[in-house]
Order: structure tokens, then C-alpha cells, then sequence
């Protein structure tokens, strides 16, 4: 078998481990809730693994025909960037050195660090202006005068209407 399990997901990494009985000669997986841009160290660095890694998916082998030992451990060190509120591995293709049906785990999603915006969106960057509407502009409560949450007061003419010019 092989079981793979996600480490804290926070500041931008997570860690990938996995238990397997069988030597690994190969794996490629994807991880929702990341934009990866990065792997390194574990077991599949110790193995000499090539790993690759792109928008949202990891793939790792070996050019020299190397295999990851039976055992369990750090597979690779992920880093990136989170774009939802948890992480999951997803996707799992594994090459063993092994003969017989093999059970692959992907384990449980972990819940990344994100920090919703006003809009409820994960590491957004929408923020309430100054008349408490999210991602808007200061102008649905400016008053007749201009002024961000005005009353008008500051533009009155001695007639009492604002902008009337008559002083």
C-alpha cells in the first residue's frame, strides 16, 4: 500500500508525507486549494527524484531509475501560494516496484491559512471603502459636497442648500 498525508498548510507551504510498503519509482498527484511554484527535499529528494511542479499538480521520478524505499516520511516540501480555504491531495497515479493490486490513500484535506476579503474570497485583495461597501469606490456615500459621509454642511449656502453658491 501507500498512504499520503498533508502536513499544516501555512505561509505558503505544505508538506506531503507518505508510507508505503513498496519501493515508489514514480508519482504525480494534484493538490486543490494551491497554486504550487515549488518542491523540494523529503524522501523523493533523498531518492534523487526530478519533481516538477506547476499551477496546481507534482510529478516526481527518477532519470536514473532510482526508487524511494519502502517506509514512512516527508515525500516533498511543497511551496506556493494557497487559493482556498483547504488544501487535498488529489489525483494520485504511483509507479511501485511491485507485483499485485496496490491501495492507494490520499488522506484527508488539511485547512490552509487563507484569510478571507470582504467578498468572502480566500487570500483576496477586495477590501470595504469608506461608506462600508465591499470592493467600492467611496462614492455611494458622498454627499452633496462631495465629502465621504457628509452631511452637506460643508458646502451650504445662506439659503441652506448645498451648492447654491450664495454666501
Amino acid at each position: 500500500y501507500a498512504s499520503f498525508s498533508l502536513g499544516d498548510a501555512a505561509d505558503g507551504s505544505l508538506d506531503v508525507f507518505m508510507s508505503n510498503t513498496h519501493p515508489v519509482v514514480g508519482f504525480q498527484f494534484d493538490i486543490s486549494g494551491m497554486s504550487i511554484d515549488g518542491a523540494s527535499g523529503g524522501s523523493a529528494a533523498d531518492a534523487g527524484f526530478e519533481v516538477g511542479t506547476g499551477p496546481n499538480g507534482v510529478v516526481g521520478f527518477s532519470m536514473t531509475g532510482g526508487s524511494i524505499a519502502a517506509g514512512d516520511g516527508l515525500l516533498t516540501s511543497l511551496s506556493g501560494s494557497f487559493d482556498d480555504f483547504s488544501a487535498c491531495l488529489t489525483d494520485l497515479v504511483l509507479a511501485v516496484d511491485g507485483e499485485g493490486f496496490q491501495y492507494f490513500s490520499t488522506g484527508d484535506c488539511v485547512a490552509t491559512d487563507a484569510v478571507a476579503d470582504c467578498a468572502g474570497t480566500a487570500n483576496g485583495d477586495l477590501v470595504d471603502d469608506e461608506c462600508g461597501v465591499c470592493g467600492g469606490d467611496n462614492l455611494t456615500c458622498t454627499d452633496e459636497c462631495g465629502v465621504v459621509n457628509g452631511d452637506n454642511s460643508t458646502c451650504l449656502g445662506c439659503d441652506g442648500i448645498a451648492n447654491s453658491g450664495l454666501v
